[in-house]
């Protein structure tokens, strides 16, 4: 199985609890990946744009909501373009300062 590795970092002035609540919301909304979903709870449909290519459009990953820890997971579970789990090991780091 190979391995992918994405990284973003975004820094925001809002507390971690704030940040989380911001996931889903889409485009432009304060978070990495413009997660879109209408919740945030296990099962839920989710997109997320990866940049996979700094010169070409992000790659659209849709899959699910697999478990919830507010203020500190978001697993995903994806299927398309390629199954896999956001999960164990993949890490994404906001910085927050106040």
């Amino acid at each position: 199985m190979g391995v992918l590795t994405l990284t973003a970092q975004k820094e925001v002035s809002v507390p971690p609890q704030v940040v989380f609540g911001l996931f889903g919301a889409g485009a432009g909304a304060g978070w990495v990946f413009d997660a879109l979903c209408d919740r945030v709870v296990p099962g839920t449909a989710i997109a997320l744009q990866a940049p996979l290519d700094p010169s070409g459009p992000p790659v659209e990953i849709l899959g699910r909501i697999g478990r919830v820890q507010p203020p500190k997971l978001i697993e995903i579970v994806h299927d398309q373009p390629w199954r896999g789990r956001t999960a164990k090991g993949t890490e994404l780091r906001v910085v927050t300062s106040s």
